[in-house]
């Protein structure tokens, strides 16, 4: 169940899962080379980098449950200051699972929490039936960080999980869940243009498909054309900064 899907230029609140930090922090250690890893850090740098179409500033959301999963033998404040850091970001907001959230979490997501259903969705996922109170457990906090984005408005939700988070969060209304692998999206050394919607089961099933970056290298006109925009919307980003930054 997901919501519109939003093109990456109108990514403003960006809710981080805890796989897309974790990659974050294997991609800064130096005897780590994964393929993976660097592509997240590519993208998360562009969207730190660069404004929204209306020229907003992008935000970055990372849910309290999310933090506890991190750094546990860190302070809560280094917490917050390494998570900051690795996002390459001023506008990170640390959201928590407050009362509305709970409330919308009870009325909304009922239906997939009791132990049936939750049990129905770890088998999905791959779990064994002696893993199922583990399940429960995890697919429950899932649930709790996708639903706490979506109350707090997140544009876009990113994971590296295809195997967990991804299944569990198309369940939630209106959470926009975006795996963050090449395949998938259309981009270039600078800009990333599109995200290939129509193709995410393919790619989870493994079904083969042509993907926007090799059919713009077959089409060169269509991806002069994406471009062309990124030029635009860059040009407006620099000149909404430059208005922001003169003197009054």
């Amino acid at each position: 169940m997901q919501s519109s899907n939003k093109p990456i230029r109108d990514w403003k609140k960006i809710l981080i899962d805890t796989s897309i930090i974790c990659s974050l922090f294997r991609f800064q250690h130096p005897n780590i080379n994964n393929t993976s890893d660097a592509f997240v850090s590519k993208l998360i740098d562009y969207l730190s980098q660069s404004k929204a179409s209306d020229r907003s500033e992008r935000v970055f959301l990372i849910t309290t449950i999310t933090l506890t999963e991190l750094l546990t033998k860190e302070q809560d404040q280094d917490k917050i200051k390494l998570i900051s850091r690795v996002l390459n970001s001023n506008n990170v907001r640390f959201i928590s699972f407050d009362t509305t959230t709970s409330l919308a979490f009870n009325h909304l997501l009922k239906p997939y929490l009791d132990k049936t259903n939750l049990h129905a969705k770890a088998a999905e996922i791959g779990f064994k039936t002696g893993e199922y109170m583990m399940a429960r457990e995890w697919i429950t906090r899932d649930y709790m960080i996708a639903l706490n984005g979506v109350i707090k408005e997140a544009d876009a939700i990113l994971t590296l999980d295809k195997n967990t988070f991804y299944p569990v969060i198309k369940d939630v209304p209106d959470a926009n869940c975006i795996l963050t692998y090449p395949e998938l999206f259309r981009f270039s050394e600078s800009h990333f243009f599109d995200y290939d919607y129509a193709n995410v089961d393919n790619y989870i099933k493994r079904i083969s498909f042509k993907t926007l970056n090799q059919f713009d290298a077959e089409n060169p006109k269509n991806a002069t054309q994406g471009e062309l925009f990124a030029e635009d919307l860059s040009d407006s980003n620099t000149k909404a900064l430059d208005v922001e930054e003169d003197p009054l």
